[in-house]
């Protein structure tokens, strides 16, 4: 029995250390240390204003869901941002690109059953399914155009070899979307909103494709910079944000 309790203990400790704060004197990232999940927080900001809930009572639901001055932590499954070397200032460049509204941090794709599609003139073509879900961050202060979000030096003779080994954690405290309560707007709550494409399929492109894109209205408080084989943390930096 005691055995039990003190496994359930050390499971509980071991459970409560990922959602430990990160703490910005590491010189690298703990090995057990996984951040916060963009996932579970974006199911959780999911939630309307029920029909005989008072505004009141809905911002005091919502306080308990995301506690004010929370400071969260997402390490992006990709390179978020465009990196480019510069060999004459010898340091390396992040930057937004143009097209994109906001910063992702993971991206899942799931292929569906494949199945046979006709058309109106009985030609009929294998189709693939493919469902891409989205999560990302909305920073309201950071526009879409184009710009240098942070440097990095490094040595021109080294920069090849890292260039591959660079990740990005983001570290954010979420900020109410400014527009949230406006009659066009469709969002789910201050904090939280999603959006749909789809695409049928054609003779050329027998694909159906459906992406979601989970979006959490945020502030970007810092980019980290880190390498993806030791997770040693290189920079923390504060991203300039262009209006």
């Amino acid at each position: 029995m005691r055995i039990l309790l003190a496994f359930i203990v050390a499971l509980i400790i071991c459970n409560t250390s990922y959602a430990a704060e990160f703490d910005p004197g590491w010189q690298q990232f703990p090995k057990s240390y996984m951040g916060d999940s963009i996932q579970k927080l974006a199911k959780a900001l999911d939630t309307k204003k029920e029909e005989f809930e008072s505004t009141q009572q809905y911002q005091e639901r919502l306080s308990k869901i995301a506690p004010p001055g929370k400071i969260y932590l997402f390490f992006c499954t990709e390179l978020p941002l465009k990196i480019e070397y510069n060999a004459n200032s010898q340091e390396f460049i992040f930057s937004r690109n143009s097209y994109e509204a906001y910063i992702r941090v993971a991206k899942f794709d799931k292929n569906g059953k494949p199945y046979l599609g006709t058309n109106a003139f009985g030609v009929t073509k294998k189709i693939r399914m493919l469902e891409v879900r989205e999560y990302s961050i909305n920073d309201q202060d950071w526009s879409n155009e184009a710009g240098v979000a942070f440097k990095y030096p490094y040595p021109a003779s080294q920069a090849a070899s890292i260039k591959n080994d660079l990740a990005i954690a983001l570290l954010i405290e979420l900020t109410p979307h400014r527009h949230f309560g406006q009659s066009y707007n469709t969002m789910t709550s201050p904090y939280y909103y999603t959006s749909t494409y789809f695409s049928d399929p054609t003779l050329t492109s027998p694909l159906e494709y459906t992406s979601y894109t989970f979006a959490i209205t945020a502030n970007i408080m810092n980019v980290i910079l880190y390498r993806k084989s030791d997770r040693s943390i290189l920079l923390i930096a504060k991203p300039s944000k262009q209006k």
